[in-house]
């Protein structure tokens, strides 16, 4: 869906999406959706159990969400959730920055004085987990990536076949199902304003920050 933030009519709508929903997720500058009152602070005091979180750490945000939602569950109370793309990048280093914290040394640099094929070959016959760093083009024509099943396709009825990278999740008893192809910007903008605030078209036209057809 879309909403003209900036406008009167775009802030009411998302202040009242907001008390309807438990989880807000944003990706703007830190400190810019205050000059709309669309912060935490502004949206705390309309639903005090309302989360808060960035969206451009997802997987991270995903988990912080999860911890907050039981927080919730016993306490009652909200809060904002800072996951920032810097501290995740760092977090997602893992053994590198393990490796450099002890040794001092990145590990890439002792790497780069011998081709691949030498480190995989040794790495293998001694039993270490190793692999190549490959460009996108042989990522998706990896025999293991093709096995797995994580290249998919979605009709849509403007686009035709899109391509899709799938869930990574594999579960036995409850698997990931496609059955919705990414949507057109805006295409459940009336729907979505219609069901849960009980806006008619004028109304959603406003939200819109012009005149405009039913999105």
């Amino acid at each position: 869906m879309t909403i003209d933030i900036p406008s009167e009519a775009g802030q009411r709508a998302v202040r009242g999406l907001a008390a309807r929903c438990d989880v807000v997720l944003e990706n703007y500058k830190v400190g810019q959706l205050a000059k709309y009152e669309l912060d935490y602070d502004s949206l705390r005091a309309i639903d005090p159990r309302l989360l808060f979180s960035d969206l451009m750490t997802g997987m991270f945000a995903t988990q912080a969400v999860l911890a907050a939602l039981f927080h919730r569950e016993r306490t009652g109370e909200g809060q904002y959730i800072d996951v920032a793309l810097l501290d995740v990048q760092m977090a997602m280093l893992a053994n590198m920055n393990a490796n450099y914290l002890v040794s001092g040394t990145p590990l890439a640099d002792l790497i780069a004085e011998r081709p691949a094929h030498f480190w995989l070959g040794g790495l293998e016959r001694a039993g270490v987990p190793c692999g190549p760093i490959n460009d996108l083009a042989q990522v998706f024509d990896n025999e293991q990536v093709r096995a797995r099943g994580m290249r998919i396709a979605l009709e849509r009825d403007d686009a035709g076949e899109i391509p899709l990278v799938a869930s990574p999740l594999k579960m036995s008893a409850t698997p990931p199902s496609y059955r919705l192809a990414p949507p057109r910007v805006g295409q459940h903008t009336t729907q979505v304003l219609r069901e849960l605030l009980g806006y008619d078209d004028d109304a959603i036209r406003a939200t819109q920050g012009a005149p405009q057809a039913d999105a």
